[in-house]
């Protein structure tokens, strides 16, 4: 039987964000969540309306996203600013169309329509080759940034290919400049 286990839980999400605003020397004037699996979101919007605050965190899967959103606009806050993760990209362009919202989302890769580095520009013209009918996007180009940085692994490595010549690969790196990105190996959180 296989469990689904959260890339972190509500209260390690919480308190890495207290950590951060803390460090901008900045607080939450109210805070709210929905159970989990749901779209349940009216009583986490009812909770944040009270106060009613200038911008909001929002951390949440889509859907729930889209119908939080939605209850806060019909609550008249209109002009509030919503600060999103990358895991709402999706939602940017139908919230605009349908409720005329933007949101303000993070991505860990650059913008993939207006980017000028040579991986964006190589990855805009191969999606157009190769899917023209899709829309580029930051997770089409994370994908494609991390096949690009496997097939350039797999010409450095040696064969015969195994996992640890590869992991040896890449450890060994170095700082190079991939494409436009400057990477790194980061040995401590063993991370590139």
């Amino acid at each position: 039987r296989i469990k689904k286990l959260p890339w972190m839980s509500r209260n390690t999400k919480n308190e890495a964000l207290k950590k951060i605003l803390t460090k901008y020397h900045a607080s939450l004037v109210a805070e709210s969540f929905y159970p989990q699996d749901t779209l349940n979101v009216t009583k986490a919007a009812q909770d944040i309306v009270v106060s009613a605050p200038n911008a909001i965190l929002c951390v949440a899967q889509a859907r729930a996203a889209y119908n939080f959103i939605h209850h806060i606009i019909n609550k008249g806050l209109h002009k509030t600013s919503f600060l999103c993760l990358s895991t709402l990209i999706p939602i940017q362009a139908t919230l605009w169309k349908a409720r005329g919202v933007h949101i303000i989302t993070s991505s860990v890769v650059p913008d993939p329509v207006r980017s000028h580095l040579s991986i964006a520009k190589e990855f805009r013209r191969d999606l157009q080759k190769f899917l023209p009918n899709q829309k580029p996007s930051a997770f089409l180009f994370e994908g494609y940034i991390n096949a690009a940085l496997l097939s350039e692994m797999l010409k450095l490595a040696k064969p015969p290919f195994s996992i640890e010549g590869i992991r040896s690969t890449i450890e060994n790196l170095g700082s190079v400049n991939f494409k436009g990105l400057p990477l790194s190996f980061d040995r401590n959180k063993r991370t590139l």
